[in-house]
C-alpha cells in the first residue's frame, strides 16, 4: 500500500510501560529509512521523549515542535 502517513492516536494507552516502549522499538525500526511520516498522539511522557520532535498542546493551543532534551523557548 505505501502510506506515507502513519496517525497514531494512543496507541499504547491500553498497555504496560515495558510492552509500550517495546512496541514503539518495533514500529520505529520498521520506518527507519523509509520516507513514512510518524504522527502520535500520546500523554505518555515516555513515549513523547521517545519521537525525534515532539509538539504540545497548551491551552488548546499548539506550542512549536521541539526536539526533546532541548531547552524550551
Amino acid at each position: 500500500m505505501g502510506p506515507k502517513l502513519v496517525l497514531a492516536d494512543e496507541p499504547t494507552g491500553q498497555l504496560d510501560s515495558r510492552t509500550a516502549l517495546r512496541f514503539f522499538d518495533v514500529v520505529l525500526d520498521r520506518l527507519d529509512g523509509t520516507d513514512i511520516a510518524l504522527v502520535v498522539a500520546t500523554h505518555d511522557e515516555a513515549v513523547a521523549n521517545r519521537m525525534a520532535t515532539r509538539w504540545t498542546m497548551d491551552h488548546g493551543r499548539l506550542v512549536t515542535g521541539r526536539r526533546p532534551g532541548a531547552a524550551a523557548a
